[in-house]
């Protein structure tokens, strides 16, 4: 299987981070835009476009299946492209950068965060699988509903505790495909 094509903002500075004693990888802050046109339409004069919005029901529901997948996705091409097994782990934390529509101010929030082991997540067939269900059975924790942004504590967070700052190793294989 091949890394899969992601929007660009999903690459920008990315890399993961191996802790050697726990032979776990923790991946950085992924930042997802949450599309809002349905469609756009040339109007009458012709010298204008008239854009229709999805519901906001459907925008939020759009969003949790692209966090599930991308999430899955994710985890799946960090096992398939690790060929020297420089991790038995993955710990995901799903971190975004918003508005904060109370207060105006930029907000940063993990609002999902999984930990699994290669090996059980190998044995997955994810081409059959429903996203969200998987995220769960895998102990998953997020918010009932994603897209509110409410903040979960991560499983795993690196600290100076966690990893000998003086040499982390960075996996620099991971990057935009082609």
């Amino acid at each position: 299987m091949r890394v899969s094509a992601q929007p660009a903002s999903l690459y920008e500075q990315r890399a993961a981070q191996v802790t050697p004693p726990l032979r776990t990888c923790i991946l950085p802050p992924i930042h997802h835009d949450r599309p809002t046109t349905n469609q756009v339409a040339i109007g009458e004069g012709r010298n204008e476009l008239k854009q229709s919005h999805i519901s906001i029901r459907d925008k939020d529901a759009l969003y949790e299946q692209v966090l599930y997948q991308t999430t899955l996705r994710t985890i799946c091409e960090l096992y398939e492209t690790d060929e020297i097994h420089a991790f038995d782990a993955v710990v995901f934390n799903g971190w975004v950068e918003y508005l904060d529509q109370a207060t105006g101010q930029p907000g940063k929030s993990c609002i999902m965060s999984v930990y699994t082991g290669r090996e059980e997540f190998l044995a997955i067939n994810l081409s059959s699988v429903e996203p969200k269900a998987c995220y769960r059975a895998l102990k998953g924790v997020s918010a009932a509903k994603p897209a509110t942004l409410t903040p979960v504590q991560p499983i795993l967070r690196l600290t100076r505790e966690t990893v000998d700052s003086s040499k982390p190793e960075i996996l620099q294989g991971i990057s935009r495909p082609k």
